[in-house]
């Protein structure tokens, strides 16, 4: 080990180097089979890598599956009567006994990305489009 680590560069060599210095010092063996060697290690660690990423995979899928099987889908369709909810930072959220859900409102139109134009009951129309994340059907 002290002839390893002595000489020119000492211990400011990388560890390729100092590995092939104590390789070729242990089992004395040529620049070939070092490098062969070598290759087949690195060819080792890019299975690993693929092996990873596709453990990874499966597990995003998994937890997709598990995720999507809980979710219950709203199909709301138009003329429908909903209640909008009233996020704090509306006008209408004013104090702790404030409501927490507004209307009854009618569903005039349903966009295909979930977006719901809604109009009240007299028929003034909303001024834009609401998530439909933010109403809830309304039973009379």
């Amino acid at each position: 080990m002290v002839d390893i680590h002595s000489g020119i560069c000492g211990s400011h060599m990388n560890g390729h180097v100092l590995s092939k210095k104590i390789l070729g010092a242990e089992a004395k063996i040529d620049d070939d089979e070092w490098v062969k060697n070598r290759l087949e290690h690195l060819s080792l660690i890019k299975e690993k890598r693929l092996t990873s990423v596709c453990h990874g995979q499966l597990y995003q899928r998994r937890m997709a599956r598990a995720y999507n099987k809980k979710v219950r889908p709203r199909n709301l369709e138009v003329g429908q009567l909903v209640l909008r909810c009233i996020r704090p930072h509306q006008v209408e959220a004013k104090g702790k006994f404030s409501p927490n859900w507004q209307g009854p409102f009618v569903v005039k139109k349903v966009l295909p990305n979930g977006a719901l134009y809604l109009i009240d009951i007299e028929g003034k129309m909303a001024e834009m489009a609401i998530n439909a994340d933010v109403v809830k059907r309304y039973y009379v």
